[in-house]
């Protein structure tokens, strides 16, 4: 990948950055999410009055398991969010004393179900725990669903006015340049920015993109990428 396509990506994702902060301001009102739903699903909060059950990973592991071909097979993360074992396995993560380093743990481990289940299960709590930068120095090393539930966790987890956009594209490398990862870049800024996130620029995306030249293979066109 040549220099000037490198410096593109980040020519793209400012102009969107930057197109969405003018169309809000236009429209006077938020536009209702499209895709990349950040809202709480139905059972989606980490209730300190749940009745906490003992941590069991073979229960997790067979719960992912169990969804490892409807996760090949999806056609979008949104078809996993919405399944009724992945809800069983984040409400089991927020209920079995699973600490938010042991979620970390997840995310980095190599159950792509697994690591999405973790990251949901970080989006829905509410504890003050910040392992937001955990998530972010691993971003780039996931498949396209984790990368889906990360941009999720990230901005369900950031408040509106905290600078949430520049950080993400501050890290983000050459292999988001891919039918999935535009479109969930597009999607998390437009969100973002509709939330009342105000633009800044401190980290520009495109010198952090012209220090990598790290490119996954398959293009990322999928779950597993």
């Amino acid at each position: 990948m040549s220099e000037s396509e490198v410096l593109s990506i980040g020519i793209l994702i400012g102009l969107l950055f930057l197109f969405w902060a003018v169309s809000a301001k236009r429209r006077g009102k938020t536009t209702k999410p499209t895709t990349l739903d950040l809202s709480p699903s139905q059972s989606a909060s980490h209730s300190p009055t749940s009745e906490p059950v003992a941590v069991d990973p073979s229960f997790l592991r067979e719960l992912a398991s169990g969804l490892t071909q409807y996760y090949k097979d999806s056609a979008h993360p949104e078809a996993l969010l919405n399944h009724p074992k992945f809800q069983e396995g984040v409400e089991h993560l927020n209920r079995g004393g699973y600490s938010s380093q042991d979620l970390i743990t997840y995310y980095h481990g190599d159950h792509a179900v697994a690591a999405c289940m973790a990251l949901e299960a970080y989006a829905r709590r509410t504890d003050q725990e910040d392992i937001r930068e955990k998530i972010l120095a691993n971003i780039n090393a996931v498949v396209p669903w984790s990368r889906y539930f990360a941009l999720r966790a990230l901005s369900m987890r950031t408040p509106a006015d905290e600078p949430l956009v520049s950080k993400v594209l501050a890290r983000i490398d050459p292999s988001w340049k891919d039918t999935w990862g535009t479109e969930f870049l597009r999607e998390f800024i437009k969100i973002r920015l509709d939330g009342g996130e105000i633009p800044e620029f401190k980290n520009r995306p495109s010198s952090h993109l012209r220090r990598t030249s790290r490119v996954y293979p398959g293009g990322g066109r999928g779950p597993e990428g």
